[in-house]
């Protein structure tokens, strides 16, 4: 990256790991260490690098079964990435200020963003389209989390 790294994440199936990483140089990047060794991440290539916002990007996630990457922007949009060859698969539209925060559902095929319009939107993975918008922040949400294992599974908002 040429800018700051402003977010970073880790695959989470054992059979092919990964890290990826995105910064304020409006890039996303995709490192994969050497086989079968963490020990030297000295090793660790750069898969591709794609430019993937118009603006500064806040954050990125990798979905639980490591086919898909969803970055945040100060562009106010989210996309949607597929994993293994960084193809844009969607773009979330609907925010009137910057993503801070976007996370793929544990249990479902959907993602949850939170933004700087004081929102938190939850979208359709198989159309890229909003089924709801949570609302009644009076400033930004920076962060958003789907928590599991209550009564009832619910989203957090923090």
């Amino acid at each position: 990256h040429t800018g700051a790294v402003s977010g970073v994440a880790w695959s989470h199936l054992p059979e092919n790991i990964f890290l990826v990483s995105v910064s304020s140089d409006l890039t996303l990047k995709l490192w994969q260490p050497a086989k079968n060794n963490l020990q030297k991440l000295r090793k660790t290539k750069c898969v591709y690098t794609i430019k993937a916002h118009e603006k500064d990007i806040n954050c990125v996630t990798v979905s639980p079964n490591d086919r898909f990457i969803i970055t945040g922007s100060l562009d106010k949009t989210a996309k949607i990435w597929a994993a293994d060859k960084g193809n844009l698969l969607g773009v979330l539209r609907g925010h009137k200020r910057g993503i801070w925060s976007a996370r793929f559902s544990p249990v479902d095929q959907c993602v949850l963003t939170s933004s700087g319009d004081a929102l938190l939107k939850l979208w359709k993975l198989s159309d890229y389209t909003c089924i709801r918008t949570y609302e009644g922040h009076s400033a930004s949400v920076l962060n958003c989390q789907f928590y599991l294992g209550g009564p009832s599974d619910r989203i957090v908002l923090r």
